[in-house]
């Protein structure tokens, strides 16, 4: 049966990183967790000035000794540990596994960041920015439940991209690319390659949906393995015969451009998708031969009158022609015809493409200057510009 393009319904999302500074906040009576074996057993930390702080542990950094630089380099005895919420002195007999005066803990050389006893010989305590192994799920330091973070408790994270639910600040949250969602970010794809770079091997070719205009879900065909994969294909189908400039604004209507092939092999690839009977048009039926889909491209002459007569159909040897958008173009490696593209051309007269019975090989182009329009076709493939060839 063929593919339909019509699937359910999304909606696109976007990813916040919250970012913000800890505050240590004296009126938290959140209990600390020292579970080291050697740890001191006191019930309150005592402060930098020799207050305490009921319930929570505190870090502070000690002072440099005399014989420090103002570039704040230690003594051969001294070292320091960096952590996401603060940077501590290491006192000079941490790692003993003996608790000294100026040490919390020490459980020797069991003492590391996601342990219960820290690398600086500090009990490690849910709001130090280290995740505690076994204990916490979560500590970013902040821990105040705001997206993107962890919970107060350090027992979860908060709402976040990936979860697979669709919060207030996203568009879509789904654990595969297929309704076109993109992994990360929780916004809607705007076209293969999007998709492509935000799922790598997890998108194959096949059929995707996409979001390239607001609130417009679109069902299109990806390549994801051309030129490194990303090409995005709509079959269109009407009953009338369209010039190229009015193919670009029925393409348009659905937030893409009237294809324009970017190498030889993009052109075999839309090749392949306009002969795949499973890939239905997004309107009307299928073509008396699948080739008309290839009719018509978007690539037009720069100047009325101008050409490369007898020139091969590619940017490099026609730089009298240009595609759509202004980037790589590519219908055939050699020239077909030494009165081809001709000079008849008007400035939005686009060529007209013919191919072999089964379709496999262009056989001719042909500038056609017909009141103005250019070649003309019932059927044609729209595409997104974004991919241009090998990414």
């Amino acid at each position: 049966m063929p593919r339909s393009y019509f699937g359910k319904p999304f909606v696109t999302s976007v990813s916040l990183l919250v970012v913000a500074c800890l505050d240590a906040n004296p009126g938290n009576n959140e209990s600390t967790d020292p579970a080291s074996t050697g740890a001191s057993t006191g019930g309150e930390a005592e402060a930098s000035d020799g207050s305490t702080l009921d319930g929570i542990m505190t870090t502070t950094e000690e002072p440099e000794s005399e014989s420090s630089s103002e570039t704040g380099t230690t003594t051969d005895e001294e070292t320091t540990s960096t952590t996401s919420a603060t940077t501590e002195m290491i006192p000079p007999g941490c790692g003993n596994g003996v608790i000294d005066e100026d040490e919390e803990c020490d459980n020797g050389n069991a003492n590391a960041d996601d342990a219960a006893c820290t690398k600086s010989c500090h009990d490690a305590f849910c709001g130090d920015g280290l995740q505690q192994e076994l204990k916490e799920a979560c500590d970013d330091g902040i821990n105040d439940g705001a997206y993107g973070g962890c919970l107060a408790d350090c027992s979860a994270r908060a709402p976040y991209c990936g979860d697979g639910i669709v919060d207030v600040v996203e568009e879509c949250d789904d654990d595969s690319a297929e309704f076109g969602c993109l992994k990360d970010e929780c916004r809607y794809a705007k076209s293969c390659l999007e998709l492509k770079k935000a799922w790598g091997p997890f998108a194959q070719t096949g059929e995707f949906q996409i979001r390239p205009l607001p609130d417009f879900n679109l069902a299109v065909h990806c390549d994801m393995d051309t030129d490194d994969g990303g090409y995005t294909f709509v079959k269109f189908g009407g009953g009338s015969l369209l010039v190229a400039s009015e193919a670009e604004t029925e393409c348009a209507s659905i937030g893409m451009q009237l294809l324009v092939p970017r190498t030889k092999a993009h052109l075999e690839s839309a090749v392949a998708v306009a002969k795949d009977e499973m890939i239905v048009p997004k309107e009307g039926s299928a073509p008396a031969k699948a080739t008309d889909y290839l009719r018509i491209f978007g690539v037009y002459p720069k100047t009325a009158g101008q050409s490369c007569v007898g020139e091969a159909p590619h940017k490099d040897s026609c730089p009298e022609w240009e595609a759509s958008d202004g980037g790589s173009w590519w219908i055939n490696e050699t020239s077909l015809a030494a009165d081809e593209p001709g000079t008849k051309n008007c400035a939005k007269c686009s060529m007209a493409y013919y191919w072999n019975n089964i379709g496999t090989e262009l056989t001719a182009y042909e500038v056609v200057n017909d009141l103005g329009g250019g070649g003309e076709s019932t059927h044609f493939m729209c595409d997104v510009g974004d991919k241009q060839g090998v990414e």
